[in-house]
């Protein structure tokens, strides 16, 4: 299987190695599309985690038998795999895809669209799936996976919500508060750099005011790429920051 579910708890969900998207899940706060950032196993183990968990027909733990549990190993009615062949997400496969995307899930809660990566699509390919993205169907879930976020599409960046699943030991890049008033900076980064920095207090403590603060950090970087108002947007930030963090920090 995909999983390998060597000593595991049966209470333990599909999702709990990663505490945010877990959570974000339980809440119903998990955006249709998902934009995965990790290096190497990180962003492919998470990836894993959330298509299983939108397939499945049962209680979303680990040790999970269902019908679409068990189809993951060969082929599932509702889950679609975008990946390169043999270097490159043609245009071909996607229009393909999106057509599948039109019809309701014939097993599952959801119909899955996992691109893996996004960034061995051609600016065709690309093109088509954001058009899907602006308006998707209710029923479907799209997981998009990358190492590097700078190589997305700054129009498909801005339709997904952006979550690092990086190694949760490794150092988040620096960010202080006092950033969001300079504005020679730039807010796009740092605002990358703020989610890093609440996603990893969050593993530590998951209080819901920093999975808040995540959700205003997604809406401010999305803000970023429509053209709002940057004074705007830092005011926000620094007020939601202070709520989750205090003045102190």
């Amino acid at each position: 299987m995909w999983w390998i579910l060597i000593g595991m708890k049966s209470s333990e969900t599909m999702l709990c190695r990663w505490p945010f998207l877990d959570r974000a899940w339980t809440r119903k706060r998990l955006a249709q599309a998902l934009l995965l950032v990790g290096a190497g196993e990180y962003a492919q183990d998470a990836a894993k985690a959330v298509v299983r968990r939108s397939l499945c027909e049962g209680d979303g733990k680990l040790d999970c038998a269902c019908r679409s549990c068990q189809a993951l190993d060969s082929e599932h009615p509702d889950l679609i795999v975008l990946s390169p062949s043999p270097k490159t997400i043609r245009l071909e496969p996607v229009q393909r895809a999106m057509s599948r995307v039109g019809i309701a899930p014939l097993w599952s809660p959801l119909v899955v669209v996992w691109v893996n990566p996004v960034t061995a699509m051609t600016l065709e390919a690309e093109n088509s799936l954001l058009k899907s993205l602006e308006e998707p169907p209710g029923y479907v879930q799209y997981v998009l996976s990358v190492e590097r976020v700078e190589g997305v599409l700054p129009t498909v960046r801005s339709r997904c919500q952006a979550v690092s699943v990086d190694d949760p030991h490794q150092p988040a890049k620096a960010f202080e508060k006092k950033w969001l008033r300079e504005p020679d900076r730039d807010l796009a980064n740092d605002l990358v750099a703020a989610g890093e920095n609440v996603r990893q207090a969050f593993v530590k403590h998951p209080d819901p005011r920093l999975f808040t603060l995540f959700s205003v950090l997604w809406q401010a970087r999305e803000g970023i790429d429509r053209n709002h108002n940057l004074d705007l947007i830092r005011e926000q930030v620094e007020i939601a920051w202070e709520n989750a963090f205090g003045q102190s920090r």
